[in-house]
């Protein structure tokens, strides 16, 4: 049959999961993980228990797909600000500020926000290291575009293609990713923005200045 026919019977499916999804964040928001039950995520979707058991396994599952969910957002907002025009080191404060800042202050001002966040180490840490090496991937081709630009080599100011992020985080001291468990959205948008700008300085400068 054509694909179209396929792609009916799969829209369906697919607006379920998004109900599930939407009514999980509410209640996770709420109650916070440990108390969410998978009733709970039912009712706010409005769906069936078996109805839900037929999407999801269980509730780290909905949990893993809301992760997902969340850092592909924060990855397509990242890219969009990179690929605007003007210095790197203002395209790089935008991206602290206005991504992932206000990103995870909105989940972390709510009452079970911090504990939220904070699970995501046992519950998605592999979810976390995939999404941290497409995010190292689209920071490498931007810092290499602009040392191009400027006629930087980038070994000689001690920078790896392979790491971006530990290349910012080195030259602070640090070894901590974007999401941290201790800083909070605030310590984190001030790390991140300290340690890119002194990277996004080095690439800028043009040979022989």
């Amino acid at each position: 049959m054509p694909a179209p026919t396929s792609d009916k019977r799969r829209q369906p499916s697919d607006e379920r999961r998004e109900r599930i999804l939407e009514g999980a964040f509410k209640v996770f928001l709420a109650y916070g993980y440990d108390r969410t039950t998978m009733d709970d995520i039912a009712r706010a979707a409005e769906i069936s228990r078996p109805a839900l058991y037929l999407v999801f396994r269980n509730k780290t599952d909905i949990y893993r797909a809301l992760a997902a969910q969340f850092l592909n957002e924060l990855l397509a907002r990242t890219e969009a600000v990179l690929a605007e025009e003007g210095p790197l080191a203002a395209r790089l404060d935008r991206m602290c500020e206005g991504v992932f800042y206000c990103m995870m202050r909105e989940i972390e001002e709510t009452p079970h926000g911090p504990e939220l966040l904070d699970v995501k180490n046992h519950l998605a840490g592999d979810v976390m290291t995939e999404w941290r090496g497409r995010l190292d991937a689209v920071l490498a081709q931007v810092i290499e575009a602009e040392a191009l630009k400027n006629g930087v080599d980038l070994e000689a100011k001690g920078f790896f293609r392979s790491n971006p992020r530990d290349n910012a985080e080195r030259r602070d001291g640090r070894h901590e990713g974007p999401h941290c468990r201790s800083q909070g959205a605030y310590g984190t948008r001030q790390a991140l923005s300290e340690g890119y700008r002194r990277g996004s300085e080095s690439v800028g400068s043009p040979r022989g200045r």
